[in-house]
């Protein structure tokens, strides 16, 4: 069994859900938990953020880059609560610092609208999850009954989605530790095809 520890709660298509967290007995890995069946956990999966829980888990055989932390749980058990959720991922992992072109090892670009995405031509990082240290704030808008946050900078990025479950914030303040997720494949008759770069949380 390994233990785990929850850092977010994705909103997926329909009713489900993508789940983050933390291998703390394997240098505190990056994964993504998938059901035994390699799908997603339904909007009433009990995984709730800031939980530490004992799992055995397998890797997705199908998983690709830059979605490495697929993996699928076949048992698990609630232990507890971190205590200090912000300063264990901190203790672990160095986050990216900076304007947005940072994000994802500098394989970030903008599209013509100013979303950020991974094209899929071209170099893709070595993750799909990680954490953002902003050097501006960013600010809350509803773009077609959507949340999203707008940057404040020069960037040629000039937005992210808000995916997470938990209620968004009206401004992510400059310094916060906010928590970046790569969406699947995705492509459209008005969007580039790649990878397009979220936000599912604020730690």
């Amino acid at each position: 069994m390994s233990r785990i520890v929850i850092v977010a709660r994705t909103r997926m298509h329909g009713d489900h859900l993508c789940i983050g967290g933390h291998d703390l007995g394997r240098k505190f890995r990056g994964v993504r938990l998938l059901d035994r069946f390699g799908d997603h956990w339904p909007s009433d999966s009990p995984f709730l953020v800031g939980e530490l829980w004992d799992m055995h888990y397998l890797e997705k055989a199908s998983a690709r880059p830059p979605h490495v932390e697929d993996v699928c749980v076949m048992e698990y058990r609630r232990m507890g609560q971190a205590e200090d959720l912000k300063g264990l991922v901190l203790q672990h992992v160095q986050p990216w610092i900076g304007a947005p072109e940072v994000l994802f090892d500098g394989t970030a670009r903008s599209t013509g609208s100013g979303a950020a995405y991974i094209p899929t031509r071209g170099r893709l990082p070595r993750c799909s999850t990680g954490y953002w240290i902003p050097n501006e704030d960013l600010v809350q808008q509803i773009l077609r009954e959507r949340v999203r946050f707008a940057t404040t900078g020069e960037s040629a990025i000039k937005r992210f989605a808000w995916v997470g479950v938990q209620r968004p914030p009206e401004r992510i303040e400059t310094g916060a530790l906010v928590r970046m997720s790569l969406s699947r494949l995705f492509s459209s008759e008005t969007a580039p095809e790649g990878y397009y770069v979220q936000i599912s949380g604020v730690l």
